[in-house]
């Protein structure tokens, strides 16, 4: 997650490891738990989820254009370097 939206309808910017890109988070159980401060977010954090991609022709443009959706988040990842940082704090 680059940047999120907490505005209904509004979509977020986020990064694959390769590119980043606006989606819009359907997953309504996440927005809900997020509302509900059941779930959070910090930078770096990894998170699986499922995308949807839909791709379309915009004749005013002349181009080929992409749209994403989440569809599903699946939950939190942690970066191996926090995992490497967090066993080294341990030693």
């Amino acid at each position: 997650i680059v940047e999120p939206s907490f505005k209904d309808g509004n979509k977020w910017y986020v990064n694959d490891g390769d590119s980043s890109f606006y989606v819009l988070v359907e997953d309504s159980d996440f927005l809900n738990k997020i509302d509900q401060k059941v779930v959070g977010f910090f930078k770096g954090d990894l998170w699986k989820v499922k995308i949807r991609k839909e791709q379309f022709y915009d004749k005013n443009s002349q181009k080929l254009k992409s749209e994403y959706y989440v569809e599903q988040v699946f939950g939190q990842e942690i970066p191996p370097e926090l995992i490497q940082t967090t066993q080294k704090g341990n030693k």
